[in-house]
């Protein structure tokens, strides 16, 4: 970390460098570059740069008040959720051609690509009706309301979708328009279900603890299913997949450690 300030620092003085920020970053991260830099008298970092939209606003919890905390500034990215909240996918219908669902583009289907998600855009859209902005304006509109946040990474594919985000600069939020957001995301949170993110959690303490005992578990799982729900299904009608199961019965430590972070994770 000092090394890679000094150098930072190094390049600002030289002039090759205004400033730099952070990408993706965890708090902790946020918070040693800080002290860091002002140890060795060099600039903190002007921006972090977080993932945040109304269908995922897990940042709100630590990440935005570190950011002020640090006197960082908060350049988030994603407003629209990859085009998912412009509610231009209708649930339980397959996504238009020439969009990046319809393209079966891996990261969308593996992240944003969700049923709660199209839920909340289709919430969103009843909402805007008569009010003069679209789905994907009021998403921006409300990412660019947060007070914390410096600027929003826009990242249009035409020059129509362009111009249609610039109404979202003139719309002013009401308490109806924030009461609903609340409504559908609760603050620090995402629109994944608790018993999924729980099954997500599951699975990265078993994948833990099968690369520290030398084991390997694997699976194979149907083509275009969403990231989340393939980590869901590590966790099946709260038991351990197949092989863990297996794993589990044998006496060992390994054995040990299954049962017992099946016991703690399955019982939040």
């Amino acid at each position: 970390m000092a090394e890679t300030v000094r150098a930072l620092g190094d390049l600002i003085r030289a002039g090759k460098l205004r400033s730099y920020g952070l990408s993706n970053h965890p708090v902790g991260k946020i918070a040693e570059f800080a002290r860091t830099a002002d140890a060795l008298n060099v600039d903190r970092p002007a921006a972090t740069q977080p993932l945040y939209n109304l269908a995922n606003r897990q940042v709100e919890a630590e990440h935005l008040p570190a950011a002020k905390h640090y006197r960082v500034g908060v350049v988030s990215y994603s407003p629209l959720a990859r085009g998912v909240l412009t509610a231009k996918y209708e649930p339980g219908k397959a996504p238009p051609p020439g969009t990046r669902a319809g393209r079966d583009d891996k990261r969308i289907l593996q992240t944003e690509w969700r049923a709660e998600s199209l839920d909340i855009a289709q919430r969103v859209k009843e909402h805007v009706e008569g009010r003069g902005i679209t789905p994907g304006q009021f998403a921006l509109a409300w990412v660019l309301n947060n007070r914390l946040i410096t600027s929003a990474i826009a990242g249009p594919r035409t020059l129509e979708q362009w111009e249609d985000y610039l109404p979202a600069l003139q719309y002013r939020f009401t308490d109806d328009d924030e009461a609903l957001v609340d409504a559908l995301v609760t603050t620090g949170h995402s629109s994944l279900p608790a018993s999924t993110i729980r099954a997500i959690r599951f699975s990265a303490v078993c994948r833990g603890i099968v690369r520290r005992y030398g084991c390997c578990a694997r699976g194979r799982y149907p083509k275009g299913m969403s990231h989340p729900t393939r980590q869901a299904c590590f966790v099946q009608k709260g038991r351990l997949p197949d092989r863990l199961m297996r794993l589990s019965r044998r006496r060992s430590p390994l054995s040990k450690a299954l049962r017992a972070c099946s016991v703690a994770w399955l019982s939040q």
